[in-house]
């Protein structure tokens, strides 16, 4: 057998390929979302940072939290920000991270067939898996059952991983498995240097997953419930998808062991369980892995295909997203939340890529950035200091005179003469909309919103659409304040 030059290739080696070339946008997420355990009180902020400047993953999110497996009640969840409100940053962290890995691993069209089915394989193992070790810690807390939910999900990561980079080496490995009489793990070490255990620890430490996938990765004889959950849901699951029945009873039996039920009922629940996973599946927009997570018992190549999503008109939205608004100003009186709820609806409800909200400091000479959404959220927090004093700028004028504004860019002279050297470089030259935030007849904040991809194509009933959501934040905010009080 050939083997890899080991100078080269390795577990850091492959650590540092899969994080920085193959996996960035999953690496970036998990990291992101790891502070929400951190620091609740930004919970709101990181989910913007992370999450609703992506519109695609924005779009499958909130179909999976208006799935029947979320959402039980017949209303329409709009919004990321409530969606965190009425799940919990816990599923919502979940929900974030099973979106990015499926969008990270399902995407990549440039691998074989037989190495794509390999994946297939493995997430659909992974998908059933997390489920399944969630479903027999029922009865724990709910923060340990999210914890052992990702854990399970992740625990195969490093192999997926590699899989999924395609090209000649992952070619050569699944020939040399698919031929050699070796155990797998030898023939994988031989070849890379490494083990796919070792990757996936690896990236479980570089990426701060969390200490529960570390521990079922690094010492999966530990036989605390929730690292045996994580054990026998795997393999159980490894054993449905292969078809080998003498396994699967094998680890079914185990199951019913570690719940301290009567093996029918478990079975039962087991089939439930594979029954609900197939459904979420689905509503993740990867009905792809259906051949697998159908009890294993029927396999084909025709996946049947997910249902598209209807297509809203923009007013439809517009008009939801309003609506969201409104209720969570009664529903969850909270100030931050009914700001992001504002920005989420101005970023997609009129297609704006970076949305912030600058505050007024307490002695009335600057505005700050308080609330960022954008694709570098601490750049543009550095940048959007702005002076209320002084010479007069478009962004002093707003604030001052309590008006909302549409900067059509360098050839809209009305405004020319109140552009300096900062607004023109964090603008990069480009329109812009600003509108005050007032409450009880005070301005208190100034949203920005501008969109480099878009702006060209900007109308006048965008503008009034961003005026519209601005004054509805007022009328929430003030809402708030009274129910405050």
């Amino acid at each position: 057998m050939q083997k890899m030059n080991k100078s080269t290739y390795g577990t850091q080696q492959w650590l540092e390929k899969i994080s920085k070339h193959e996996l960035p946008a999953l690496a970036a997420t998990v990291r992101l979302l790891e502070k929400i355990a951190q620091d609740e009180t930004s919970s709101l902020s990181i989910l913007g940072q992370s999450v609703l400047h992506d519109h695609g993953l924005t779009s499958r999110i909130l179909r999976v939290v208006n799935s029947v497996n979320y959402n039980r009640s017949n209303n329409q969840i709009t919004t990321v920000s409530r969606a965190a409100v009425i799940l919990g940053y816990d599923q919502l962290k979940r929900i974030c991270i099973t979106a990015r890995m499926i969008d990270s691993l399902l995407n990549n069209k440039n691998i074989s067939e037989a190495v794509y089915q390999r994946v297939l394989m493995l997430m659909a193992r992974s998908f059933h898996a997390a489920r399944l070790a969630k479903m027999m810690l029922k009865g724990y807390a709910e923060d340990t059952q999210e914890e052992v939910y990702i854990a399970a999900l992740l625990h195969n990561l490093g192999e997926v991983a590699f899989w999924t980079m395609g090209g000649q080496i992952t070619e050569q490995l699944d020939e040399l498995l698919t031929e050699s009489s070796e155990p797998s793990g030898d023939v994988v070490y031989q070849l890379l240097g490494t083990r796919f255990e070792q990757l996936s620890v690896g990236l479980a430490s570089n990426w701060n997953m969390g200490s529960m996938l570390v521990k079922s990765l690094g010492d999966p004889n530990t036989r605390t419930p929730e690292l045996r959950s994580i054990h026998l849901a795997h393999k159980f699951s490894q054993a449905m998808v292969e078809e080998d029945e003498v396994a699967r009873k094998k680890s079914l039996k185990g199951i019913a062991e570690q719940m301290k039920l009567p093996l029918p009922e478990v079975q039962r629940m087991v089939i439930k369980c594979t029954d609900e996973t197939l459904q979420l599946a689905r509503s993740y927009g990867a009905g792809v892995l259906e051949p697998y997570l159908d009890h294993g018992s029927k396999h084909t190549n025709d996946a049947t295909e997910e249902e598209p999503a209807p297509i809203q008109s923009k007013q439809s939205l517009q008009l939801q997203l309003l609506r969201e608004l409104t209720l969570v100003a009664t529903e969850t009186p909270d100030l931050n939340l009914v700001i992001h709820t504002a920005m989420e609806g101005i970023q997609r409800g009129i297609g704006l890529e970076r949305v912030m909200v600058l505050m007024v400091n307490p002695s009335y000479e600057y505005l700050l950035p308080r609330f960022v959404t954008s694709d570098s959220p601490e750049q543009d927090k550095q940048d959007f200091k702005l002076s209320l004093v002084g010479a007069e700028t478009i962004f002093s004028t707003a604030y001052k005179e309590r008006r909302p504004i549409w900067y059509k860019g360098p050839q809209h002279q009305r405004w020319a003469s109140l552009i300096n050297n900062q607004i023109r470089r964090i603008s990069k030259g480009q329109a812009f909309f600003l509108a005050p935030i007032v409450i009880e007849g005070r301005c208190i904040a100034l949203i920005y919103a501008d969109s480099m991809e878009n702006q060209e194509k900007l109308s006048q009933d965008d503008f009034d659409m961003f005026t519209h959501f601005a004054q509805q934040t007022d009328l929430c905010l003030s809402v708030v304040l009274r129910l405050n009080r």
